[in-house]
């Protein structure tokens, strides 16, 4: 028998039609019609009555109107076919075609057979942009894990009832023929799809799909196809979930890690080191305009690989081509993160534990997202310590000169070795080996650096910022060298909090605690989450050192939803709630903050633009804000000026300098411009205004107007 199920709502128009055109088709077995009625508020009640005369008919109706997959659900409970097909109570579809499905169905028993409107034979009427929108479904569901099905929402299926009758439908509205195709695909059902004909009608024919409809579907299939997408496996497996990482991690940095670029001044000294870098040849020996910081005769380019590598981008695209690279590597970092993961756990559960521990950490992602050398030390410390935990000496070694080659913290990697060294579980002869590999690594990379040894030296310097040798509140340091405050922290890593706490209660659970290695992954994290209080920039290397911790954990964990006691699976839902708050707390606090900020540094840019247009060549220009050098460098690369990047260079250059200049900079009028004037040799001070005031100083009126241009945040004086 073949029961075919009519789910309908308010299709009075259409009912005695579609009634008539299914007693008038030839079926090729017995059949029974079920009419669902999804609360109906028209005439479609009564007309059913009349349609009970005939004995193959059935109706049943739903308490209140829940949507075609409601419906559909009732039917289906109530049919008692061999074969269960489905029929839409309007005139988009010709029964006739769905005698023929039936057909083919008969003599292929357990076989699902799919209408196909879009086939070269079939007679189709769309309406604009229906069949793209159709198309672009079946894909998405496709690649998703459902069968590849040309057409997934035709309306037209016959699916044998016995695969199908314990299982419980989900899908409420139109999302039910995301829900049957994922079933299909679930349970690896053969399938095949015939050419049908359909006539689309419009909403005011009685069409209920709106646009909207479509972002609920699209959300229902990955809820569907959440089994076949977290199971899949092999290599197509990992290509799908990689392909997956990078659109998200693509998209989330041209959405809020755009937002940080854009207010972050860095990014215009690095944007003009790569510009110098392709005029010069590659490696920029001096900076003159910068000889306050004693860049004149010797500029000490800490980051040598990573502005090599933007000079050569430069030369390809220009400004555009550095930009690129900033995603490219925070693409290859997270993909790195995700392939290490592969030999733990399957694609699925591995691209999700990269992506909740890297990039919806809105931090980190922000700083990913930065033009910033610190993104070259991130990828390079995921292979270090991917190759740390694998013991692989030789490349742990390449992994550690790519590290020093790139970047200044060249003890960063020593420290994590040293700890490895401790609290590792492998042979004394490993860890030793694993302890000369990084040492080579960091002396290599150091001798190779054409800058060399002046890097080793800023080096130094930076580590006794990061350990707090410097009051930098004092020196007015950039807000990512001020360290936070306890109660600050706590507040705002409540979801780092939540993964180190999970991973805490996980070591008592775990199988096999040395083998996972777990324990050294595990103080490394909370080490660097400390250190997190006193440099901020200890989040660097925190999550990724999170994604290897999670991910040896997992395997290990003796952990069943079903067998957990009450209490583990309440510390469970709280940890969970707490690091889902706390990822939704930081993107809404960017949301909220970051666009004003944004505009703030876009008007900044712009008014300094202006403003270094009145500056003759070659002169030397007093920047009273250390962040405006950046700009200098980049608008106005003739142009002298004393600080940059950071108030730590100058302090560390000269302190005599640095406090002059604070003295000089406040607010000290004609006195002031002569001090800038003989001091530091300027014929230019370029200033942002303080507390409203018409200009920086007091006594400016000493000063001739002819010599002050001033904009909405900064003046700019002829001294």
């Amino acid at each position: 028998m073949l029961s075919i199920l009519i789910p309908l709502y308010n299709e009075e128009r259409y009912l005695i039609e579609i009634w008539n055109r299914l007693k008038s088709t030839s079926w090729p077995c017995e059949v029974e019609f079920i009419f669902a009625n999804d609360s109906s508020t028209d005439s479609s009640p009564l007309i059913l009555e009349g349609f009970r005369s005939d004995p193959r008919v059935r109706v049943v109706s739903t308490e209140k109107n829940c949507g075609k997959g409601a419906a559909l659900s009732l039917a289906f409970s109530q049919s008692r076919g061999d074969l269960v097909a489905i029929q839409d109570a309007d005139l988009e579809y010709d029964p006739k075609e769905l005698a023929e499905l039936t057909a083919y169905a008969l003599k292929h028993p357990g076989t699902c057979v799919f209408g196909n409107r879009f086939h070269k034979q079939a007679s189709s009427r769309f309406l604009p942009g229906q069949a793209l929108v159709n198309r672009s479904l079946s894909l998405f569901s496709s690649l998703l894990g459902a069968p590849p099905l040309t057409d997934v929402a035709s309306c037209y299926k016959v699916l044998p009832h016995s695969f199908f009758k314990d299982f419980q439908w989900k899908g409420k509205g139109f999302d039910i023929e995301l829900e049957i195709a994922a079933l299909v695909g679930e349970r690896e059902l053969p399938w095949i799809e015939f050419p049908i004909s359909f006539h689309a009608r419009t909403a005011e024919q009685g069409k209920k799909i709106r646009w909207r409809t479509g972002f609920k579907v699209l959300v229902a299939s990955l809820f569907f196809n959440r089994r076949k997408i977290l199971s899949r496996s092999g290599l197509s497996g990992q290509l799908f979930w990689a392909v997956v990482l990078s659109v998200m991690t693509w998209l989330l940095m041209n959405g809020i890690g755009g937002w940080a670029t854009g207010q972050d001044p860095d990014q215009w000294y690095h944007l003009a080191l790569a510009r110098l870098g392709a005029q010069s040849g590659g490696i920029v020996r001096s900076l003159p305009t910068v000889d306050d910081l004693g860049w004149g005769a010797a500029f000490t380019n800490k980051e040598f690989l990573f502005h090599l590598w933007n000079v050569v981008l430069w030369k390809i695209g220009g400004e555009g081509g550095v930009k690129v690279g900033v995603l490219l590597t925070a693409l290859a970092t997270v993909l790195l993160l995700y392939f290490y993961q592969l030999r733990r756990l399957k694609p699925g559960v591995a691209s999700l534990v990269v992506m909740s521990s890297t990039i919806f950490f809105a931090p980190f992602l922000m700083r990913l997202s930065l033009l910033r050398a610190s993104n070259f030390a991130v990828l390079a410390s995921v292979g270090f310590i991917g190759s740390l935990l694998q013991a692989n000496s030789f490349m742990l070694f390449l992994w550690t000169v790519l590290y020093a080659l790139s970047y200044h913290a060249i003890y960063v990697p020593l420290a994590i070795g040293v700890l490895y060294w401790f609290i590792a579980s492998e042979e004394i002869k490993t860890r030793n080996q694993v302890l000369i590999s990084i040492v080579s690594g960091i002396v290599m990379g150091s001798l190779f650096n054409p800058y060399f040894p002046l890097q080793i030296e800023a080096s130094l310097q930076h580590l006794k910022l990061a350990m707090g040798s410097f009051d930098l509140v004092a020196i007015g340091a950039g807000r990512e060298l001020i360290p936070f405050r306890s109660d600050q922290l706590l507040w705002k890593d409540l979801s780092i909090l939540a993964v180190l706490t999970a991973a805490g209660f996980s070591l008592f659970r775990l199988k096999n605690r040395s083998r996972a290695q777990v324990p050294f992954l595990f103080i490394a994290s909370l080490a660097f989450w400390l250190l997190r209080h006193q440099s901020p920039r200890a989040l660097d290397y925190l999550c990724p050192l999170l994604v290897f911790l999670v991910a040896s954990i997992l395997p290990e964990l003796d952990f069943s939803w079903r067998k957990a006691s009450a209490r583990g699976r309440l510390i469970l839902v709280i940890l969970a709630g707490v690091f889902c708050f706390g990822t939704a707390r930081e993107y809404i606090g960017i949301h909220r903050h970051a666009p004003g900020a944004i505009e703030k540094a876009r008007n900044e840019f712009n008014e300094i633009k202006g403003l270094l247009v009145y500056a003759k060549p070659d002169a030397k220009v007093f920047n009273c804000d250390w962040k405006d050098g950046a700009y200098i460098l980049y608008l106005r690369p003739d142009l002298k000026f004393v600080d940059l990047l950071d108030p730590t260079f100058l302090y560390m250059s000269s302190k005599e300098l640095y406090s002059l200049k604070n003295i000089l900079r406040s607010r000290q009028g004609a006195v002031g411009a002569e001090g800038m004037k003989e001091v530091f040799k300027a014929q230019y001070a370029l200033c942002p205004t303080w507390e409203g005031n018409s200009f920086p100083w007091p006594q400016v009126s000493d000063l001739s107007k002819e010599r002050v241009i001033q904009s909405d945040n900064y003046v700019f004086v002829e001294l």
